[in-house]
């Protein structure tokens, strides 16, 4: 990068070459589990250069098994395409090599209709911030003082430019279903969240 920190990088980059969208990837579940934080914090980095260039943002996530990785199970396949949502990622991409496993096709398809019902919900709602339960991950808000939740989230503040009207709240957990606690002054939610999923509230 030439002395420039990554943010720095991206932000030259479109100041230069102007593109008509920020398409960002990275595959936490291809290496060590240090490419999570890598993940969450690069998140926190694209995100706002997006914004700030009123460019579309757009995720790739991974949905096979190269050598060293993990399974692509549809637990992480969610929790990928459901923290790009929450960053506000307006499309979802999947990358492969030469088609999909055998097997895989029926969990892809699942995870696409909710990626779909998701987009179509929040049609004209754009996210504001995004905030993380313990443990908080590199580079990641802390929940807002009003806010409390169970550990593991990641909860996004949608609405339209004046203020918050939803929440989109993921499961960080992409092995296990969860029952979330959420809680908003006098306002209680109790949610079934599956593995890596996403569910949106009004607030």
């Amino acid at each position: 990068f030439e002395g420039l920190t990554y943010e720095q990088y991206l932000r030259e980059f479109v100041r230069l070459y102007r593109p008509e969208i920020l398409a960002y990837d990275y595959y936490p579940f291809f290496g060590p589990e240090a490419r999570m934080q890598e993940y969450m914090l690069n998140f926190e980095l694209a995100f706002p250069v997006a914004i700030d260039a009123r460019l579309p943002l757009w995720y790739y996530g991974g949905i096979v098994d190269p050598p060293g990785s993990v399974e692509a199970t549809l637990g992480r396949m969610r929790f990928q395409s459901n923290l790009g949502l929450a960053y506000g990622a307006r499309a979802i991409l999947h990358f492969t090599y030469h088609g999909l496993p055998a097997g895989r096709r029926d969990a892809v398809t699942q995870m696409n209709r909710e990626i779909d019902a998701h987009i179509r919900a929040t049609v004209g709602r754009r996210t504001h911030a995004v905030y993380h339960t313990e443990p908080l991950p590199l580079g990641a808000k802390p929940l807002p003082a009003d806010l409390t939740a169970s550990e593991r989230l990641a909860v996004a503040s949608l609405g339209d430019d004046s203020c918050p009207t939803h929440a989109f709240v993921v499961n960080r957990d992409a092995n296990s279903d969860r029952t979330i606690e959420l809680s908003r002054g006098a306002r209680r939610w109790t949610l079934e969240v599956p593995a890596g999923g996403g569910q949106l509230l009004t607030l």
